[in-house]
């Protein structure tokens, strides 16, 4: 039989023909080139293509990033010694062939490694990287195209063919076979992972935690036009990410052991658009999709499950498994085929059809297409959208090509599942970039922060996300048109641009330039609002030794006594306080510091000028014996005993809306916090009107600040007491 011969026999079943076409092309296989994608990038889809001649040195220079090839012909003879040399921005291209026992870690960022004039095949063969799998990629923004993966296996049987642990990975056109793991991901809630046009076959060392793929809590997850089966015991797709795109796929067990199609354990926001999924009659667990199982810890908590081709052929079991009360959960022109209940837990369901008989071309040969008088067609409703994405079915998976094509109503209406009966369609062709991202401004928080605004892009497909860069370095990258970049150095220049993406992988140019400057640092002392030392001994006056002329006075007699530094102010739980109706500030970021000796839980701090409250108090009515405050809500920031002297700190930050509490210089909580202005009546020791919640213990030295003081700063202030001007802290 012929090498033709055999791929003609193998496309007429319309099974799992990639495998066998890549070892044809291992053997010499040089007719029958097929087009690739123009998704693809160019990347090489199956070996025969011809290539021209290669330049047998191992790097080439084109400006700053360099190509290394990698092959028996090139001084780099495996992909392990092309890891030792790359550097950051570096293309890796690897010959076509097989690499045994050569494993790898990766720590550059921004890599492209592909297989070239067909897939290079690297296969474990009792070796790995780290004790974690065959490649262990730790650097940022990978993308590995063309390249095949099998054989990873460790001693805790969690080996995979790919180790992710850096932020962003982009997989096209790879084939994963025969690993314990696929692929394994690490958690990172700055991490994109897009795979696409790629296989994943029989992975798993049959315990039933390790998968085809895995994916950690990241911060999205895409798969698209990819072809899943056979996983051995474990799932065909699990993710932990915090969104899911998971779009027109064939996720078929077909007869093997698998358990979930698609495992979801943490919810998370999750689009399941146009797959083709299958449940063998062997399955190792009855549900074919589960959403929320484990913990529903993801911030955002929505799963839309839409045209897509569901298939049972166990005896019985759960389509659709949702656990916990999600705030969206809807299931929309789904084809369930087979025996089972379509969902089980909360959901809302529209023209979704279930069915023993759905008219299908070869249901038992996996070709789920539609058939004359099928009652799936012109039986649907538009899905319309949800979070601003667009849950029309946009194409339909092509196998066994692991492709795509475009999808358009036939008829009167959208057809129920994966695809449309009639539908003629052709390869995505958009391979058009968004335009640049205009209006890029960079503005100062503060001496730590950057916050960036750019005029969100427009795409034909539509835009996907936006990366950020910083001289030249990427940073991050999100959904929004906006970001904040954190822990930067005061009084310093940063140079920022950012670029934006498509779902159909296609990037525009980084933005013209522009440039923030971090704000300066306080210089030491500055910003003190009111300073008291209670060391006065006598009268009803006491005095801002600040130098702002915001003095107290005191009402119904509180006392002196003996303080941790000289005298205190002692309070009597019954009538007397500090009046300071004279302060006021419109800051909305402060710093209260003060030593207490404290007996009860009442007020240390009220100020209420008829729009803006913020108190402050020992646990009152948060919790008990706590360092607590209330600018509308209460929260409760650490432990503050009675019955000795303790130092509290409370930092009011309006920048970042966050409280922070330190006691004795040690952090001990934080608080979301709204920004308030101060003034109109401000007492220290009872309720802003002086008539309820007064405070019994002593007071000594205390100092507020309109800004916010870092740890080092009130540490200084707890050793340094109060008085007039041997304290950096006594001056504005």
């Amino acid at each position: 039989m012929t090498n033709l011969t055999n791929i003609a026999f193998l496309w007429g079943r319309n099974r799992v023909p990639l495998t066998a076409c890549v070892i044809l092309a291992f053997v010499g296989l040089s007719n029958g080139q097929f087009q690739a994608d123009p998704l693809l990038r160019k990347a090489e889809s199956f070996s025969g293509r011809a290539k021209g001649p290669y330049v047998h040195a191992t790097v080439t220079n084109a400006s700053a990033a360099k190509v290394i090839r990698v092959g028996p012909r090139h001084t780099l003879k495996a992909p392990s010694q092309a890891a030792a040399v790359a550097r950051d921005g570096d293309t890796i291209e690897i010959d076509a062939g097989l690499y045994s026992g050569d494993v790898a870690t990766w720590t550059q960022n921004n890599l492209t490694i592909r297989g070239v004039g067909g897939r290079a095949h690297i296969d474990a063969d009792g070796k790995n990287a780290q004790g974690k799998g065959t490649w262990v990629i730790r650097g940022a923004n990978t993308t590995v195209e063309n390249v095949e993966f099998s054989g990873a296996a460790v001693s805790d049987q969690n080996g995979a063919g790919i180790r992710q642990e850096g932020a962003g990975l982009t997989l096209r056109n790879c084939y994963f076979h025969d690993n314990q793991n696929g692929i394994l991901t690490g958690a990172n809630s700055k991490s994109d992972i897009l795979i696409e046009y790629t296989e994943f076959a029989r992975n798993g060392y049959g315990d039933g935690q390790t998968h085809n793929i895995y994916i950690g809590n990241v911060r999205t997850f895409t798969l698209r036009y990819s072809y899943s089966h056979q996983a051995k015991i474990g799932h065909l797709v699990k993710s932990r990410a915090q969104t899911n795109y998971i779009l027109y796929n064939r996720l078929t067990d077909e007869t093997g052991r698998a358990s979930y199609e698609i495992n979801l354990p943490n919810g998370g926001r999750s689009y399941i658009i146009g797959n083709l999924i299958q449940q063998s009659p062997n399955t190792d667990n009855d549900t074919i999709i589960s959403y929320g199982e484990e913990r529903a810890s993801n911030p955002v908590q929505e799963l839309y499950v839409v045209n897509n081709t569901i298939v049972n052929d166990y005896g019985g079991g759960t389509f659709v498994y949702v656990s916990g009360s999600p705030s969206a959960s809807i299931l929309v022109n789904n084809l369930f085929i087979g025996p089972g209940a379509v969902l089980r837990g909360q959901g809302t369901q529209k023209t979704n059809l279930a069915t023993r008989n759905a008219h299908l071309v070869n249901q038992a040969a996996y070709d789920y297409h539609l058939s004359a008088g099928s009652p799936a067609i012109d039986a649907g409703t538009p899905p319309g959208t949800a979070a601003g994405y667009d849950l029309t079915p946009l194409y339909e998976y092509v196998h066994p090509m692991l492709k795509a094509k475009t999808r358009a109503v036939v008829g009167s209406a959208i057809d129920i599942g994966a695809y449309e009966y009639g539908n003629v369609g052709h390869p995505p062709t958009d391979t058009t970039a968004p335009p640049v991202p205009s209006g890029l401004a960079a503005t100062a928080v503060s001496e730590s922060q950057i916050k960036l605004s750019w005029a969100a892009s427009t795409d034909t497909v539509g835009v996907r996300g936006y990366t950020i860069y910083r001289g030249g370095v990427q940073i991050g990258m999100t959904a929004d048109n906006s970001y904040s970049d954190a822990g930067l150095t005061p009084s310093t220049v940063y140079l920022y641009t950012v670029s934006a993406y498509d779902f159909a992988g296609s990037r525009s140019a980084q933005s013209p330039p522009v440039s923030g400057t971090t704000m300066a640092p306080p210089p030491p002392g500055t910003g003190l609002l009111v300073a008291y030392s209670f060391d006065e001994g006598t009268g009803t006056i006491i005095h801002d030794v600040s130098g702002n002329g915001h003095n107290g006075t005191l009402v119904n007699g509180p006392s002196w006594a003996r303080g941790k530094y000289g005298s205190a102010l002692s309070f009597n739980g019954a009538n007397n306080y500090l009046n300071l109706d004279a302060l006021s500030s419109t800051s909305k970021t402060y710093t209260f510091e003060f030593w207490v000796k404290r007996q009860n839980e009442e007020y240390i701090f009220d100020s209420n000028n008829g729009l803006d409250r913020l108190v402050i108090d020992f646990g009152r009515y948060a919790t008990a014996d706590s360092l607590s405050l209330s600018d509308g809500a209460w929260h409760s920031v650490g432990s503050v005993p009675a019955g000795a002297w303790h130092h509290v700190a409370l930092v009011l930050d309006s920048a970042s809306g966050m409280a922070t509490g330190y006691v004795d210089g040690i952090k001990s909580g934080t608080a979301p916090y709204a920004g308030k202005n101060l003034g109109g009546s401000v007492k220290i020791g009872s309720y802003f009107t002086g008539r309820d919640a007064f405070y019994s213990g002593l007071l000594d030295d205390f100092r507020l600040y309109t800004r916010a003081l870092s740890q080092t700063e009130v540490r200084r202030d707890m050793s340094t007491p109060v008085s007039d001007g041997n304290s950096s802290s006594t001056r504005h």
